[in-house]
């Protein structure tokens, strides 16, 4: 097994939505989103945890209970931020075995582990917190970001070994 370093991690995901944006337009919104905002596949797929929280921010609730965590509406595609506004379940068709069965066929490290845990779409939430913290971010900043209850729970993301 190899080590995944941050950087490729990155470019992989990239790669991967791209080659994602040519068979789904759904599954390609899908994980832009989780890219740009770490967020767990569930977390997307039930919008009902989401809110307009004012004019220019969205609150999650969070599927962990833990701290909500509070986005500004720009960045998100104007269809995702209606969509909350409406309570329309946009994502009512994407599920976690299409979105694991993408991976298997275009996610260029075929197989990615955690632990010994294979990954698919909870590799977004690994990245985001590793890119955050190469943005310099502090660990506590990205776990507020992250909406943790505890840095414990966000320094995994950060210093989680990830192997292909």
């Amino acid at each position: 097994m190899t080590i995944y370093n941050a950087v490729d991690l990155n470019s992989d995901l990239q790669f991967f939505i791209t080659s994602v944006s040519n068979v789904s337009r759904w599954y390609f919104e899908f994980f832009s989103i989780q890219s740009i905002t770490g967020c767990r596949f569930i977390e997307l797929k039930e919008l009902s945890r989401w809110s307009v929280a004012d004019e220019t921010h969205l609150l999650l609730f969070t599927a962990k209970g833990s701290a909500p965590r509070l986005f500004k509406k720009s960045a998100f595609p104007p269809f995702f931020v209606k969509a909350i506004t409406d309570s329309n379940n946009y994502f009512f068709s994407i599920t976690n075995a299409t979105a694991s069965y993408y991976f298997k066929v275009f996610y260029p490290k075929k197989k990615v582990f955690h632990l010994q845990h294979p990954l698919t779409t909870h590799l977004f939430r690994h990245n985001f917190a590793k890119q955050l913290h190469l943005s310099n971010y502090t660990r506590a900043d990205v776990q507020l970001e992250m909406g943790e209850k505890s840095i414990f729970n966000s320094n995994i993301y950060i210093d989680s070994v990830l192997t292909y």
